[in-house]
């Protein structure tokens, strides 16, 4: 696997321009870089958190070395508006897959089945542009609805050709699920892990349905936010999770990258990449060159 980095959580930390932390991020070692946007409408998308042309966008990302691999998008909603713009946008730049960032409200299984057809549709309309769709997790997937988690419907619910993911190992284990195993059960539909780290030093299980949230209730957006801090959270290597076992297994199944993504840091956002980066040389299996 190649190793990236999730851009917007560094731009928004550094106060650097977007073009000035995209060499910083490349001369530390990162050539992938996946971009994400929280978007209600897609007359005005939106990459680095400013306004850029496609065109612009794409020679930022040249000039720099870097390599957009794929990009996030908030809510699944946007499917319904106008989403082959978002799609043309982000082909343009040269970006090759764009996913559904997770979060999404599935209580019920009309509920699941409804958000498994608009992912079909995202992929339909994502494939006219060269595109793949995939769909990202947080910890919301790993509550079982029907006698499974949701996770697996959401699969089992989605068609194989249209619609990939991308798994966030971090959330599958505060989840309370196995990320090999996950990994394993995905097989040829991943094409990219999200990898942090688990603190040591977190004063808190690392299972959080064991005591923080009732997995049998919905998690609103507000509940998400305010279950999530600096103290759970680690440089790659520095904490508790089995990395090695997550890239033997995701290489094995195919998948393509792995992407840096810490939600908080408790240093310089650039010393924190770096970290995580000199743990990635220590692993096997990880293409630094490309």
């Amino acid at each position: 696997m190649k190793v990236g980095l999730i851009l917007g959580r560094v731009y928004h930390y550094t106060g650097l321009t977007p073009a000035e932390s995209l060499r910083n991020i490349v001369a530390i070692g990162y050539h992938n870089g996946e971009c994400f946007a929280f978007v209600e409408d897609t007359s005005e998308v939106k990459t680095f958190g400013l306004k850029l042309e496609a065109k612009e966008a794409k020679q930022v990302f040249t000039d720099a070395g870097m390599n957009v691999v794929g990009s996030h998008f908030y809510p699944l909603a946007l499917v319904e508006k106008n989403f082959e713009k978002y799609c043309e946008y982000f082909a343009e730049t040269g970006c090759r897959q764009i996913g559904c960032g997770g979060r999404e409200s599935m209580e019920n299984m009309d509920e699941i089945l409804r958000k498994c057809e608009m992912m079909n549709k995202a992929g339909e309309i994502a494939k006219q542009f060269d595109l793949r769709f995939y769909y990202h997790n947080h910890y919301h997937e790993f509550r079982k609805r029907g006698g499974k988690y949701i996770w697996h419907h959401i699969q089992d619910n989605t068609e194989k050709g249209l619609v990939f993911f991308e798994l966030d190992t971090y959330w599958v284990a505060r989840g309370g699920a196995d990320p090999v195993s996950e990994i394993n059960r995905l097989k040829n539909r991943l094409i990219m892990i999200h990898q942090k780290d688990f603190s040591k030093n977190a004063e808190e299980p690392l299972c959080i349905f064991d005591s923080l949230v009732d997995p049998d209730q919905p998690i609103p957006e507000e509940m998400f936010q305010s279950k999530r801090h600096a103290g759970t959270y680690t440089e790659v290597g520095t904490g508790i999770l089995p990395i090695q076992d997550y890239i033997d297994a995701a290489n094995d199944a195919g998948s393509e990258y792995i992407i840096l993504e810490q939600d908080f840091v408790s240093m310089d956002m650039m010393d924190s990449i770096k970290i995580s980066m000199d743990s990635f040389r220590k692993y096997k299996g990880l293409d630094l060159e490309n």
